[in-house]
């Protein structure tokens, strides 16, 4: 799996990004998991959440 830097997307990447881990936690993964598939840390995919 290659990871990205997440900090290199252009802001409409980051967007779809932070869209699709949010509509796969509130599908049934956990956090963690989608950190690990999406190439972030877990606190990101937490931080999207709170938004």
């Amino acid at each position: 799996m290659k990871i990205t830097d997440a900090r290199r997307l252009t802001h409409g990447q980051l967007t779809d990004l932070r869209r699709r881990g949010v509509a796969a936690v509130q599908g049934g993964e956990s956090p963690e998991k989608v950190a690990e598939v999406l190439g972030v840390h877990r606190s990101t995919v937490y931080g999207w959440l709170a938004r």
